[in-house]
């Protein structure tokens, strides 16, 4: 039984920066310099949406929050215009249930312990190759659900920088 305080739970978020301190020049051409621009409100938004939490839309075609809470929760992904969920949480996804909201659902799980090098690699390739807008999602909409938003803004969004992940993180 171990004690979880918000220290542990921001490990895989450090970890990744650490590891996408080294991945995000291999993301960009080389000749790209990363800005170190700031986030504002207008950037990220957070919303209200009913059986969601913690959601928030990070780009026009990306959102990040908490596993969808029943039919309310799924209801509300498909008002938002969402079209595919990545689950990064451990549980089995209710892909059933987002069927029948006409909802792509992919699991990408990784636990608190870090985020592996394949699953940023997999996280990267769903974003671009699957049909958005895409909510990312993992148990509370937290920890693993933003960290895995920061390893897709990193290598995709050239505005992002880990200044800006930093920021991201202690606004969620």
């Amino acid at each position: 039984n171990r004690n979880w305080d918000k220290s542990n739970m921001l490990r895989p978020f450090w970890k990744l920066l650490s590891l996408l301190a080294f991945l995000v020049t291999g993301c960009s051409d080389g000749n790209q310099r990363v800005s170190e621009k700031t986030i504002t409100s207008n950037e990220i938004q957070h919303l209200e949406s009913a059986g969601l939490h913690q959601v928030y839309r990070v780009s026009p075609t990306l959102y990040s929050g908490s596993s969808p809470e029943g039919d309310e929760g799924f209801a509300s992904l498909k008002a938002l215009g969402i079209r595919t969920i990545i689950s990064v949480d451990g549980a089995k996804p209710d892909t059933t249930r987002a069927e029948k909201y006409g909802l792509r659902y992919v699991h990408i799980p990784f636990g608190y312990d870090g985020i592996p090098k394949d699953r940023v690699l997999h996280l990267v390739k769903a974003s671009q190759n699957l049909p958005g807008p895409i909510y990312v999602h993992c148990h509370h909409g937290k920890h693993r659900g933003p960290t895995a938003i920061t390893a897709i803004q990193l290598c995709t969004d050239p505005s992002w920088s880990i200044e800006k992940s930093t920021q991201w993180h202690k606004l969620v």
